[in-house]
């Protein structure tokens, strides 16, 4: 077990509360390097308070790390007569799908169906990401076609569209959301679109740039889910510098372009520090800071300065411009500390 993950259960135990960004820096840390004993160590820690709010976030790295083993323990503990325990906080119907306990799928399919709560839904829908669903397809897409084109739904049922209908129903993903979802209630129709594959990487792309979508949105959480989408269908950061970059030339709509920096400033930050996978099979994106820092805000070649901030100054005049750098300064930062944390994380690993 890692010495991080037994001084993280020690605190856990003798600190009132711990602030969102240290809990979340352990988590992160434990997933990146831990392994099954400290899936185990923290599952004794999550059964004894399951819970308190603090312990039902340790499902994350014990679903990452834990084996068929701990699955089932975590099954036996959480499903009783084909339901969730007292016990047993929502996540776990998330846990349970991912580590692969085909015995939970009609508990996930009627907390799909069923539940009024948007957050058992959600977790349900992502646990029957991972299991076969054959068995209940007509009753998916009886709920799914009565949900097409309103504005407000079952948000993560779309996400299973791929086990449902092949990739002609992507038309009809996009439209939906494009036109006619709220934009607190498309983030299922996204990654619904981004689980077919690479194949819809410029759906994606095109969804990340199009205002209709808000994909950065975070009020439910939508930016997040963009995110995983662009590492599944393989569209990098780099390739969306460049089209910012040529953005800042060809669109005139300062409006939009604004619109298309915040995107940007966006993903980039949450770049940094976000370690998370929900869907065990989904792609991602390794891409290196140092090289989309250097494209941000170097030149590319020594007799044309095409950094981001003279791009800016170039596209707007001095009061527009003033916050959309004061933010693109406020990434360099960010990105410059995470260089040289890696930096110096390489040097005490190697």
């Amino acid at each position: 077990m890692l010495k991080i993950t037994e001084k993280f259960i020690n605190e856990l135990h003798s600190t009132k509360d711990i602030n969102y960004e240290k809990f979340q820096g352990y988590i992160n840390t434990i997933i990146r390097y831990g392994n099954q004993e400290d899936a185990e160590a923290l599952y004794s820690t999550f059964i004894q308070d399951s819970l308190k709010y603090e312990n039902g976030r340790l499902i994350e790295p014990i679903m990452r790390l834990g084996d068929s083993h701990l699955a089932h323990v975590l099954y036996e503990f959480s499903i009783v007569d084909n339901d969730l325990t007292e016990e047993a906080p929502y996540e776990v119907l998330h846990a349970l799908g991912y580590m692969g306990v085909e015995q939970v799928t009609p508990v996930l399919i009627k907390y799909a169906l069923e539940s009024e709560l948007w957050s058992t839904c959600k977790f349900a829908c992502l646990g029957l990401a991972h299991l076969s669903v054959e068995k209940y397809q007509q009753q998916l897409k009886d709920r799914l076609e009565q949900s097409i084109n309103k504005p407000l739904f079952e948000e993560f049922l779309p996400l299973l569209s791929f086990r449902l209908y092949d990739d002609t129903f992507v038309e009809h993903l996009y439209e939906w959301g494009d036109k006619h979802a709220s934009i607190d209630c498309n983030a299922g129709l996204i990654l619904g679109i981004a689980l077919y594959g690479k194949e819809q990487k410029e759906t994606i792309k095109n969804i990340i740039w199009s205002s209709n979508w808000q994909a950065h949105d975070m009020g439910t959480g939508t930016g997040k889910w963009t995110y995983q989408a662009m590492g599944h269908v393989g569209l990098t950061f780099e390739e969306l510098i460049g089209d910012m970059k040529r953005f800042l030339v060809e669109i005139e709509s300062d409006r939009e372009l604004e619109y298309r920096l915040d995107v940007l400033h966006f993903l980039l930050t949450f770049n940094l520090t976000y370690f998370s996978k929900d869907i065990k099979f989904a792609n991602t994106n390794h891409e290196n800071i140092e090289i989309l820092y250097t494209l941000l805000y170097s030149s590319s070649n020594e007799n044309t300065d095409d950094s981001i901030f003279k791009c800016i100054k170039e596209r707007f005049d001095r009061d527009e411009q003033f916050s959309i750098i004061e933010s693109y300064k406020r990434l360099e930062i960010q990105m410059e500390m995470y260089i040289l944390f890696e930096v110096e994380r390489k040097h005490l690993l190697f």
